[in-house]
């Protein structure tokens, strides 16, 4: 696979479409730094967005891959060819396993946030309810035996604010992504 050739082949598809950069980087979920990378041949599209690409083209993968050359030739020979059609389908149980490897790390991220941010959430408010905490014990003599003498210290209530205002942003930052794994999922099938 030639990058140059590639990218030339990936601006020409663009520019039929009448998009731009950030317009294709938008549909496919990437930055527009990266399509103007692989137009200038600094780079080629990973193995998920190969696929995004040949469908916001309306073109197949090989024909992606292939810079446009033969098309016709490659389109038949594809079809007729066993180790072509079994390389496609490694292919696609590639980015299958990506895919699930992907949203397992994300659901996993998810929990954590989420637990984080309860678990600030209710520090913060427990403190806020009871900003009193103890700062010292001292036990002392008496005529009827020891008796334990306590000091508190009132906390401020910025901290606890603080806590939980930090919660509330771990839990958004947990539901927003699973909400752009929802929406990204949906936009690959």
């Amino acid at each position: 696979m030639d990058s140059e050739k590639m990218g030339k082949y990936i601006a020409k598809l663009r520019k039929q479409k009448n998009m731009t950069q950030k317009e294709l980087a938008d549909k496919i979920n990437v930055t527009d730094k990266a399509v103007s990378k692989w137009e200038r041949g600094k780079g080629i599209p990973d193995i998920v967005n190969l696929e995004e690409l040949a469908n916001v083209f309306g073109i197949t993968i090989v024909e992606l891959i292939n810079s446009g050359k033969d098309n016709a030739d490659a389109d038949k020979n594809y079809a007729d060819c066993e180790e072509e059609k079994r390389e496609l389908a490694l292919y696609k149980e590639e980015i299958e396993k990506y895919n699930m490897r992907r949203k397992k790390l994300h659901k996993s991220i998810t929990i954590i946030c989420v637990a984080v941010g309860i678990a600030l959430i209710t520090a913060g408010i427990y403190f806020l309810k009871n900003p009193y905490m103890q700062t010292s014990e001292a036990v002392r003599g008496s005529i009827d035996g020891p008796t334990a003498v306590y000091f508190v210290k009132k906390q401020p209530a910025v901290g606890n604010v603080i806590s939980c205002i930090t919660g509330i942003v771990c839990i958004a930052a947990g539901v927003a992504l699973t909400v752009k794994d929802t929406r990204n999922t949906s936009k690959i099938r």
